[in-house]
C-alpha cells in the first residue's frame, strides 16, 4: 500500500507541476486578486514545507547583537544621522 501511495503521489505531482508551468502566474494572480486570504494561504503552507536557510545572524548571541546595535548607534550618531 505505501509503494502505491508513493506512486499515486509522485504523479500527482507531476501533474500539478505540468499544469503549474502551463497556468501558474496567471492563475496566481487572479487567486490574489480575487481571494486574497486562499493566496496568502497557499504562500503560508508552501513556505512552512521550504527548508529553511540559516540567517546571517545564526549563532550570534544576544549579547553580541546588543553589541552591534550599539556599535551601529554609535557610527549613526557619530556620523550625524542618528
Amino acid at each position: 500500500m505505501i509503494r502505491q501511495t508513493k506512486n499515486v503521489d509522485a504523479a500527482l505531482l507531476a501533474c500539478v507541476r505540468r499544469d503549474f508551468a502551463a497556468h501558474g502566474e496567471d492563475v496566481l494572480a487572479t487567486l490574489r486578486a480575487t481571494k486574497p486570504q486562499d493566496y496568502f494561504r497557499l504562500v503560508s503552507l508552501l513556505l512552512a514545507d521550504a527548508p529553511s536557510q540559516p540567517g546571517p545572524f545564526e549563532g550570534v548571541s544576544n549579547d553580541e547583537l546588543s553589541a552591534i546595535l550599539a556599535a551601529a548607534r554609535a557610527q549613526l550618531a557619530a556620523d550625524g544621522g542618528g
